[in-house]
């Protein structure tokens, strides 16, 4: 049987000290957000930097380019198909850079192998030189 009686219990509280507290939780959700907008705009700013790392575009790299930025920007999938040479892992990368930086996201790159995985390596750091000294 459930005891219907009433009890009150008495917990001590100061009324300026949870306002204190409140304050000082809002502050830090303010400044977490504050901080967040501006790095966001920092990576914004930083994605629309990146150019492409050599002084000519090689044929079908410009169109390359093109797709993969649709395909991002539209939330499609893309598949691919393109002769060896052309410069796929550059015109795939660097739009989707630009892409992840601009809109806070986490870019992935698999490969199925390691000299794969060189050539990409190589690509981040040919963009990043690109960038100049300070990049």
């Amino acid at each position: 049987m459930i005891d219907k009686a009433r009890r009150d219990l008495a917990i001590p509280f100061s009324e300026a000290e949870v306002r204190e507290d409140l304050v000082t939780i809002l502050r830090d959700v303010i400044h977490g957000a504050q901080e967040r907008a501006r790095r966001q705009a920092l990576r914004i700013g930083f994605a629309g930097c990146l150019l492409l790392p050599f002084s000519k575009m090689r044929s079908g790299q410009s169109e390359l380019i093109d797709a993969v930025t649709d395909s991002l920007t539209l939330g499609r999938l893309l598949l691919a198909n393109a002769p060896t040479g052309i410069g796929k892992t550059i015109a795939v990368l660097l739009p989707a850079l630009r892409y992840a930086l601009a809109e806070g996201c986490i870019l992935f790159h698999l490969t199925s192998r390691t000299v794969q995985q060189e050539a990409v390596a190589r690509t981040f750091e040919d963009i990043v030189a690109a960038l100049g000294p300070e990049g």
